[in-house]
């Protein structure tokens, strides 16, 4: 009998897609609804030549939504935008301030053909980690209101290690002499998209970021920059190599990559710096979500999430396999439950509703905990394959998935006196704990679970007498 865990998410980024969903549904009816401002904001960190960090925050909203007022030849509205960051560490405040963005239409009375209103906003941040809180509203009615916090790490950057910037997504990015511009940096104008949504009206998924470091110490004589597209469940379907011999320490790029063909839902794009030698250097990634229109034209009168879903279209065999996945997830009455529909599209309905109903915003298209699950999955089989045992399948990997990323790791190899062990360790799961892995057949790589403090999980005060030799 399989057991089946409960997952404990510890979420990295509170990145919010409401935006996403709204912009989603909107293609399907008429007529906007103005009872309610959809923000849609995000950042990025970049580095600063003083050895700083530049934090960039970008935003935008649907001109439609907002209250404009008759002026002479046009109409007018403003935006308001509250800025709090505060260091986490002592909680002082270290920048508040409200900012009034314009809105300036010739016509309101056709809806469909206004734009999103996008404004950035560039901040300097000394190291340390910091709370960003943001408050979006429309300055005629400020009941209307979008609260947005994340936490981020603005990393010391003195080291010289070799590195890559946050990820920007753009609506458009073009050569520009203009440095007056918010939008200006390193001789481009890069117009953002804080919502990372492409697909309507948007055939091209625009990016910018910067590499740092790029030395032939970090690097060798020259390297290359591999961009990729990957599915949630790991299959990389773009892939893009650009070679480079090692010049300059540092490089802004930028690209495009075709999304009209790609159905409707949440991809992660990745980039990684691979040295001389072969190995990777660095490597950095973000979601981003398609919206295909051919969705939409074949169901117009359906605002039905499931149907602009993957899961829609997903194969029988894709569809097992995701169900084997969410053995750490899924109650083992729900599988039974799962089990007896005969029905394909019973069973991918059944799938969708789970991770629906688990979502961290139900009320949005995208489905954040399932992104977030899959992708440890990713990683737990990447980091910890066994032999002939997919690493999301090994203790190490189990205990990943469940509880997330370790705050810290003491890694014994090849020890002398004792077999070969790990220390994992956590801070904020169960009010702090650890998990204990031991090598309990010597040379084989396969780390078993001897003893942890957590609820439902093996515990074993006497775990160190298995590391006797």
């Amino acid at each position: 009998m399989i057991t089946f865990l409960s997952l404990k998410q510890t979420m990295i980024s509170k990145l919010r897609t409401l935006i996403t969903a709204i912009l989603l549904l909107a293609s399907l009816v008429l007529k906007a609804d103005n009872s309610q401002l959809f923000f849609s904001f995000d950042y990025a960190l970049f580095r600063d030549p003083g050895g700083a960090s530049i934090l960039e925050v970008y935003y935008s909203v649907p001109q439609r939504l907002l209250k404009y007022t008759k002026d002479d030849a046009s109409f007018s509205a403003s935006v308001k935008i509250e800025v709090e960051i505060k260091n986490k560490l002592d909680g002082s405040i270290v920048h508040t301030n409200t900012y009034k963005t314009p809105s300036v239409v010739r016509d309101t009375s056709d809806k469909n053909s206004m734009q999103n209103l996008v404004g950035q906003l560039n901040f300097i941040l000394n190291p340390g980690t910091y709370v960003l809180t943001l408050r979006g509203s429309d300055f005629e009615n400020e009941e209307k209101v979008e609260t947005y916090e994340t936490e981020f790490i603005a990393d010391n950057n003195s080291a010289g290690n070799c590195e890559i910037s946050d990820i920007e997504w753009a609506n458009a990015i073009s050569k520009s002499s203009n440095d007056k511009s918010v939008f200006y940096k390193n001789t481009l104008e890069v117009i953002p998209n804080p919502s990372g949504l492409f697909g309507k009206n948007l055939p091209n998924a625009n990016y910018y970021l910067e590499f740092y470091g790029l030395t032939s110490e970090n690097v060798g004589d020259k390297y290359s920059i591999i961009y990729s597209v990957l599915l949630l469940k790991g299959d990389t379907i773009i892939r893009n190599v650009k070679n480079f011999n090692t010049k300059a320490p540092s490089k802004a790029d930028y690209g495009s990559f075709k999304v009209d063909t790609l159905q409707s839902g949440t991809y992660l794009f990745t980039a990684s710096v691979i040295g001389a030698d072969g190995t990777e250097k660095a490597a950095k990634d973000k979601k981003f979500y398609i919206f295909s229109e051919t969705v939409a034209k074949n169901e117009p009168n359906k605002a039905d999430g499931f149907l602009m879903s993957e899961f829609a279209a997903m194969s029988e065999e894709d569809l097992e396999k995701e169900v084997e996945r969410m053995i750490y997830i899924m109650p083992e009455k729900q599988y039974d439950q799962y089990e007896v529909l005969k029905s394909l599209d019973d069973k991918r309905k059944f799938i969708y509703s789970f991770w629906k109903s688990r979502d961290a915003k139900p009320e949005t298209q995208i489905l954040e905990t399932r992104f977030e699950y899959l992708k440890r999955v990713n990683e737990a089989n990447k980091n910890f394959k066994e032999s002939f045992k997919e690493g999301w399948k090994s203790d190490r990997g189990r205990i990943y998935i469940i509880y997330g990323k370790p705050d810290d790791i003491e890694r014994y190899p090849f020890e002398t006196s004792t077999k070969s062990y790990e220390v994992w360790k956590y801070d904020n799961v169960e009010g702090g704990g650890e998990c204990d892995f031991v090598e309990l057949q010597p040379m084989t790589g396969v780390y078993w679970l001897v003893n942890s403090t957590f609820r439902n999980e093996l515990q074993n005060q006497n775990w160190r007498d298995q590391l006797k030799p």
